[in-house]
C-alpha cells in the first residue's frame, strides 16, 4: 500500500448523537457501536493510521468518555487530540471546531461510516494531483437506501448529489461515503455556509461547494459500510469482517487443542488457548482466545470473541459474538451480531441484534420475512423466495428499509423466555422481559413485562357426543 506523501493530519467526526441508531446510541455514543467486535472509532483511527495519518483530532460530544474508552489506546507514534462539541449542530460545524489547528491539506472522516485503508490513500492522492479545493470519496454500498449517489464528469470533477430511493435492496457504486480530503481554503466555503443557516449535513453542504469551487470524486470500487440505520449493523458487521480476513493470515495457535475428527476448511484464525472438540466443522472463522466449541457443532463466516462457549451440537452462521459469549446445545444462529455479552440457551433458532445482557431460551426463536412470499424461478431454474418490503421505526416514524428479509433488535438486558416468537424488523427496549409463547408482533418499549394471559372456558361435557 502507498502511503500518502502530504497528508498527515485528519478531522475524525464522532460528535453525532445516533437517534437513527435508538435503542442501541442511547447507552453509548453511536461511534462506539462495534463492528466485528470493534468499536466503529477504532475502526476509524485505524485506518488512518495504516494510511499513513499521524496527527488525529477527534470531534466529541455527549458521552465523550465512553467513545475514549472504546477507542482504547492510542496506536504507537500517532498524536490524539479531543475537540469537544457542546452542540451536535451537524459535520460542518463539527470540522470548524477543529479549524484552529488545520493548516494545509488534511483528511475528514466520518466515524460511522467504515471505509478502507486504501480508500484512504486513493482520496489523498485525488487532492494532490489535481489542483481541486476538496476530494470526496465514494464506494460501492450493499445498502444505498436514503445514502447519495455522486454523478462526475469526464475529469471526476463532482456535478449532482442524487438521494437514493429503491423499492427492495441493490449494490450500487459512486455512493458518497463519509471520507474527503480538503485543502484550507475550503473551511472558508465552510464558514460561509453555516453562516448561511442552510441545513449542516455532508450532502447540503457538497451541492452548496459544487457552485463555488473544483470538487473531485475518486470511485475506488471498494465496499464500506455505512451505519447510520438500524437494518445497516448487520452489514457493516459483514463488510468488515470480509475486511479483517482479507488483511490477516490463516493461523492455528500452537497451544490451541483441536480433537481428532474436526474439520477446518477456507481462511480461519485459532487463537490461544482455543479447545475444540470430536465432529466440529469450522469454516472462514476466527475463534478469540479461551473459547470452547463443543462436539458436533457447526461454525462458519463468524468471529467469535475471547472466551465463549459453543455448543454441543449448534450452528452458528454469518454471526459475530463478543467474549463470554454463549450459544448452547442444539441452538441455531444465522446472521446475530452480538454488541455486547450474550447468552442462547438450548434450542432455540435466533438471527438479528443483540446488546449485552441480552438472551433467548428454549424453542424461541426469530423471523426475518414477512407477508406473502413470492416464489422466482431464475432463468437458471433457481428459486428464490420473495415477500414484503420491512418497515422499521426510526425517529418515531415506520419506514422502508428496502430489506424483504431482516431481524429483531433487542436492547440491553432483555430476558426472552420459552416459545417466544419475535417477528421481522421489531425492537425490543431495555430491560424488558418477553413471557412465554408471546408472539412479539409489535415494537417493545423499554422495562416492560410482555406475557399472555391465560383464559379458561368451563362448561358441562354433555354436550360432547358419545359413541
Amino acid at each position: 500500500m502507498n502511503r500518502p506523501a502530504t497528508i498527515r493530519q485528519a478531522v475524525v467526526l464522532a460528535a453525532g448523537p445516533g437517534e437513527r441508531l435508538e435503542p442501541f446510541s442511547l447507552t453509548r455514543p453511536k461511534c462506539a457501536l462495534p463492528l466485528a467486535n470493534r468499536p466503529l472509532i477504532r475502526l476509524a483511527v485505524e485506518s488512518l493510521v495504516a494510511a499513513g495519518v499521524e496527527d488525529i483530532l477527534i470531534v466529541v460530544g455527549d458521552k465523550a468518555d465512553s467513545l475514549k474508552e472504546a477507542l482504547g489506546d492510542r496506536p504507537e507514534g500517532v498524536k490524539i487530540t479531543y475537540l469537544h462539541q457542546a452542540k451536535a449542530a451537524g459535520p460542518i460545524h463539527a470540522v470548524l471546531e477543529a479549524r484552529d489547528r488545520l493548516a494545509g491539506e488534511f483528511l475528514i472522516l466520518c466515524a460511522d461510516c467504515f471505509v478502507r485503508p486504501e480508500m484512504i490513500t486513493a482520496t489523498a492522492e485525488m487532492l494532490g494531483e489535481t489542483k481541486c479545493v476538496c476530494a470526496v470519496a465514494t464506494g460501492v454500498c450493499d445498502l444505498p437506501l436514503y445514502h447519495y449517489q455522486a454523478e462526475c464528469d469526464a475529469t471526476d470533477r463532482l456535478t449532482k448529489l442524487s438521494q437514493v430511493q429503491i423499492e427492495r435492496q441493490r449494490t450500487e457504486t459512486n455512493i458518497l461515503t463519509g471520507l474527503a480530503a480538503a485543502r484550507a481554503d475550503v473551511l472558508k466555503q465552510m464558514d460561509e455556509f453555516v453562516r448561511a443557516d442552510r441545513q449542516d449535513d455532508w450532502e447540503a453542504f457538497f451541492e452548496y461547494l459544487i457552485g463555488a469551487a473544483d470538487v473531485r470524486v475518486t470511485n475506488s470500487n471498494l465496499k464500506f459500510a455505512h451505519v447510520d440505520y438500524l437494518w445497516e449493523i448487520w452489514y457493516g458487521d459483514l463488510a468488515v469482517k470480509e475486511y479483517l480476513f482479507e488483511k490477516t493470515p490463516s493461523r492455528v495457535s500452537p497451544t490451541a487443542k483441536i480433537a481428532d475428527g474436526v474439520t477446518i476448511e477456507g481462511h480461519h484464525v485459532i487463537e490461544d488457548d482455543v479447545v475444540v472438540e470430536s465432529g466440529v466443522f469450522i469454516k472462514d472463522s476466527w475463534l478469540g482466545r479461551g473459547t470452547k466449541v463443543f462436539g458436533n457443532s457447526h461454525i462458519s463466516q463468524c468471529i467469535i470473541g475471547h472466551d465463549c462457549k459453543i455448543g454441543p451440537l449448534a450452528t452458528v452462521k454469518s454471526s459475530t459474538f463478543p467474549a463470554d459469549s454463549s450459544v448452547g446445545g442444539f441452538v441455531n444462529c444465522w446472521g446475530v451480531t452480538a454488541l455486547g455479552r450474550v447468552g442462547f440457551g438450548h434450542p432455540c433458532h435466533v438471527s438479528g441484534v443483540w446488546d449485552a445482557g441480552s438472551g433467548a431460551t428454549a424453542c424461541c426463536s426469530t423471523s426475518e420475512r414477512r407477508g406473502l412470499t413470492e416464489r422466482i424461478i431464475g432463468a437458471d431454474g433457481k428459486v428464490t423466495h420473495r415477500s414484503d418490503v420491512i418497515k422499521i421505526r426510526t425517529c418515531g416514524e415506520l419506514i422502508s428499509s428496502g430489506l424483504d428479509s431482516v431481524s429483531c433488535f433487542v436492547d440491553r438486558d432483555v430476558t426472552i423466555t420459552i416459545g417466544v416468537k419475535i417477528m421481522p424488523g421489531r425492537i425490543i427496549g431495555q430491560g424488558s422481559f418477553i413471557g412465554p409463547n408471546v408472539v412479539v408482533n409489535h415494537d417493545v418499549p423499554a422495562n416492560t413485562y410482555l406475557a399472555l394471559k391465560q383464559t379458561l372456558e368451563s362448561r358441562p361435557a354433555d354436550f360432547i357426543r358419545r359413541e
